[in-house]
């Protein structure tokens, strides 16, 4: 189910992925994982595929996916619909899925880091 992202179809998402930093919401989120040593790695640089997507944040062990959605871009009506598939298939291979907005994780970093703690659980 989870692809080291080599096939053909999914080499363009990949290197889509490869080219993009982690945005400021995904480094506040990396740090509080890594600061609370909580189960979960950064794979949004295209490092694993689930199908033809790539997850922000991966805890392999539980199953579970972050996904940090910026404010903007996935209020887009082609995105948000983009985004429901995606969880709908992460959904049918078993993984659950928390989405975290942008809005969110800059007015309250202690409120994420508890949606974080209660996902691990």
């Amino acid at each position: 189910i989870v692809s080291r992202a080599n096939s053909p179809e999914n080499m363009s998402i990949r290197l889509k992925s490869m080219m993009k930093r982690p945005t400021n919401p995904e480094k506040i989120v990396a740090d509080l994982i890594r600061d609370n040593n909580l189960p979960f790695i950064y794979t949004g640089n295209g490092s694993v595929m689930i199908g033809n997507f790539n997850p922000d944040f991966l805890s392999k062990e539980l199953n579970k996916i972050i996904e940090v959605n910026g404010n903007y871009w996935h209020n887009l009506p082609k995105i948000k619909e983009k985004d429901k598939r995606k969880v709908t298939y992460y959904n049918s291979k078993g993984y659950k899925t928390l989405v975290l907005w942008e809005s969110d994780i800059k007015s309250n970093k202690e409120d994420c880091l508890n949606k974080i703690r209660d996902f691990t659980k």
